[in-house]
């Protein structure tokens, strides 16, 4: 109803108890903005894109709001003109065209970006990694076993990153391989990579290692199941004199410092609370409850820490979520 209403109306209420109302109106009553009644006039150019699944079922009044198009799945032919045409590609021909027709062979799909950045992920590692393998955190998750101490990095070299590791942290093979990985990805151009695993499985440990090794600052920002789009972003508070402020929260303050914040427990919060920090996975920019718009500094990433999906019912991993990530699956280290 919220929506409908800014749609047919182009009015809204707001959290701050300001209100938006569509250019006719506000000209007709006010003719300028009001701060005393926080009344708020809506740009004449205002319009909404919207993008749904097909699967998908809108409400009828909302539906009727829309003029919709259906959007097919890309011809592997146009994948692959467009994966080719890259201006620094350096795969061969064969090797392009088995990752476009591993893209194509998935059923429910897969993003051109996702296809973009296993080719990436491949030329990082081309010695080490095959194309099924380098698909496999787009399309679903990279098994640390399958790749244990074979990528290379530019991390830094054994000597050096050995003076910045934790006397508490015990590295093995197996925690460089996914520390090594978690590089790659973001070397290859990713901000965001999953981990995933069972409790005890080193996740947390891994998380603060990697960050310590790379010689920056990691904000810890543990989930909730009740959180809402708005508390992963900022949170209401009140200052000495007992007036209502907003508080950064970790992975604002980390946009903004351009560090990194490790989101633990992904999987305890909503698909849509999830995918509302979408965009600035992807490309790096978010707006704020407070209308404050934010680019994410060049050092900015994540990692997000989840335990695996487990019956129909608690199945939170949707495309939607696939796509945000570099997913990296962890098992517990043998005993």
């Amino acid at each position: 109803p919220t929506l409908n209403n800014l749609l047919e109306n182009r009015e809204l209420s707001l959290d701050d108890g300001g209100l938006l109302v569509s250019p006719q109106t506000f000209d007709t009553h006010t003719g300028k903005d009001d701060s005393k009644l926080s009344i708020h006039r809506v740009h004449p150019d205002f319009r909404v894109a919207a993008l749904a699944s097909e699967t998908a079922t809108l409400d009828p009044p909302l539906r009727s709001r829309f003029q919709a198009r259906l959007a097919h799945f890309m011809d592997p032919g146009e994948i692959l003109q467009t994966i080719s045409a890259a201006p620094d590609r350096t795969l061969d021909a064969s090797i392009v065209q088995e990752i476009v027709g591993l893209a194509a062979s998935i059923p429910e799909g897969v993003s051109l970006q996702s296809v973009h950045d296993a080719a990436r992920y491949l030329e990082r590692n081309p010695n080490n990694l095959t194309p099924v393998k380098a698909m496999q955190p787009y399309t679903g998750m990279i098994r640390v076993d399958d790749v244990v101490g074979s990528l290379s990095t530019s991390l830094k070299d054994k000597e050096e990153s050995s003076k910045l590791q934790s006397r508490s942290f015990v590295e093995t093979k197996t925690t460089k391989t996914v520390q090594d990985i978690i590089a790659s990805a973001f070397e290859s151009g990713k901000r965001a990579v999953a981990l995933v695993g069972p409790k005890g499985s080193y996740k947390s440990a891994l998380a603060r290692q990697i960050a310590k090794r790379s010689g920056t600052h990691a904000e810890l920002f543990s989930l909730y199941s009740d959180m809402t789009a708005r508390d992963l972003l900022l949170t209401r508070g009140t200052d000495e004199d007992g007036n209502t402020i907003w508080r950064k929260t970790p992975l604002s303050r980390a946009i903004e410092n351009g560090t990194w914040v490790i989101l633990d427990g992904i999987q305890k919060i909503s698909n849509d609370t999830l995918t509302s920090v979408a965009l600035l996975m992807e490309q790096g920019q978010i707006d704020l409850p407070d209308g404050t718009r934010l680019r994410a500094g060049d050092g900015f990433r994540c990692i997000a820490l989840a335990h695996p999906p487990g019956t129909a019912h608690n199945h939170w991993m949707s495309p939607e979520v696939v796509g945000m990530f570099h997913w990296i699956r962890v098992e517990q280290l043998p005993s």
